[in-house]
């Protein structure tokens, strides 16, 4: 059985992601430089940016 991630977790693993994203970076630049899955762009974006 898993478990639900929390919000710091996500923050630990996806910390470079998610500083480029915070600085304006579209998603697809992020995913170039970065290997991520779009998916998962999304959801950072939606946890910790806006």
């Amino acid at each position: 059985m898993g478990r639900k991630k929390l919000r710091f977790d996500y923050w630990i693993e996806y910390n470079y992601e998610i500083i480029m994203l915070r600085d304006g970076l579209s998603l697809r630049r992020v995913r170039s430089r970065t290997g991520r899955a779009i998916g998962t762009l999304r959801k950072l974006r939606a946890m910790f940016v806006r």
